[in-house]
Formats: structure tokens, C-alpha cells, sequence
């Protein structure tokens, strides 16, 4: 499932809503889930300015879930900024790959 963002932006891009439509239908099946939306960030810019927009990234995330009749009580989001990269931050793909957000169940 792939939530991706464009650089220094927390806006949603068009082709993340077919992931959307299928987090939401999983956790329509499974009302028992709770999940913290993990925000991430490349490593361009300064450690603050990338805290704020991995959180900002998340709670965006998480508007799209509330919007789509998930229940806010179930959803929580945590911003790592750049400090936790799937892959290095050493050309512009990678940079990209490391700007998203990640889905961690905290309740079954």
C-alpha cells in the first residue's frame, strides 16, 4: 500500500486514493484494528522543518481515513521526520521512496 507525497508537501497526490480505498474497506472489515499512521520525510532540509511535515503527512493520512467514516478513536499518528529511511537518502528515486507513510497496528 503506497501513500506518497511530493517534496515538502503534505497534500495527499490522486493515485494514493486506491490505497485509501483499500485501507478503508480492511478496516471496515476488522472494526476491532486501531492504527498509528507513521509520517517519514527525505533528509532535505532541517531536522524541525521535517519533523513538522512527516507530522503533518500523517494527520493529513488520517483526514482521509476520518473523512471516509473511520472512526478517529482507531487512528493515532506519530511523526519520525528523516531519522528512520526505508532506503539511503543518496539520489532523488530513494529520497522519494522515503517520503511517506507507514501503517502500524496498535490493537487488534
Amino acid at each position: 500500500a503506497k501513500i506518497a507525497f511530493d517534496f515538502n508537501s503534505s497534500v495527499l497526490k490522486p493515485e494514493s486514493m486506491q490505497t485509501f480505498d483499500e485501507i478503508t474497506e480492511s478496516l471496515n472489515k476488522r472494526p476491532t484494528i486501531w492504527l498509528e499512521i507513521q509520517g517519514h520525510t527525505d533528509n532535505i532540509g532541517t531536522e524541525e522543518f521535517n519533523q513538522k511535515l512527516s507530522e503533518a503527512r500523517a494527520i493529513s493520512v488520517m483526514q482521509e481515513l476520518l473523512k471516509r467514516g473511520i472512526e478517529a478513536k482507531r487512528l493515532r499518528t506519530h511523526g519520525f521526520g528523516f531519522s528512520a529511511p526505508l532506503v539511503p537518502n543518496d539520489s532523488d528515486e530513494n529520497r522519494a521512496k522515503n517520503r511517506r507513510t507507514q501503517f502500524v497496528v496498535i490493537r487488534e
